[in-house]
């Protein structure tokens, strides 16, 4: 099984770390795009992730050499970017859209998602931090995000 992130630039000595959360898109196959219609998918582009973050990201860490942490599966699977008591690690409804699997996601599964996708990516994170640290550095992790105009303002596509 593939890593459920991408690493770039592991051995930099640069105390920035960039990540990317809500990079990835990817669900497994398995898990039948998690009962979602296959138009939700494609009617709002940062519906399953970030749209944009993975290209600015790859972009980033070629032009400053920073190790740069990617995840590489949607934030329907399990939210990277939350915390592990938060209600939103797990969504049973994004973007206005219910996400059947989540909403009768058993514990034993919520497990299984957490030990396959998200200790992964925040044990990589925290292995990157504590090696810089060890070089003498103050790590700073930037995050990168996206969001679109129905995100930001709702189902308008301009500011209140």
């Amino acid at each position: 099984m593939k890593q459920p992130y991408i690493e770039l630039n592991a051995h930099s000595t640069l105390p920035l770390i960039l990540l990317g959360e809500h990079a990835g898109f990817s669900i497994p196959p398995h898990s039948q795009k998690l009962g979602v219609s296959p138009e939700s998918f494609r009617e709002d582009v940062n519906f399953a992730g970030d749209h944009g973050t993975r290209h600015i990201l790859f972009y980033l860490a070629r032009k400053l050499g920073a190790t740069t942490i990617i995840g590489r599966y949607s934030r329907l699977l399990v939210d990277l970017n939350r915390e592990m008591d938060d209600p939103q690690m797990f969504w049973e409804k994004h973007h206005g859209i219910t996400i059947p699997a989540n909403i009768v996601l058993s514990e034993t599964e919520k497990n299984s998602r957490i030990e396959r996708y998200y200790d992964p990516f925040h044990c990589k994170v925290s292995a990157h931090i504590e090696r810089l640290i060890s070089l003498g550095k103050k790590p700073v992790l930037l995050t990168i995000h996206s969001y679109t105009p129905k995100i930001a303002y709702g189902d308008s596509t301009e500011p209140n």
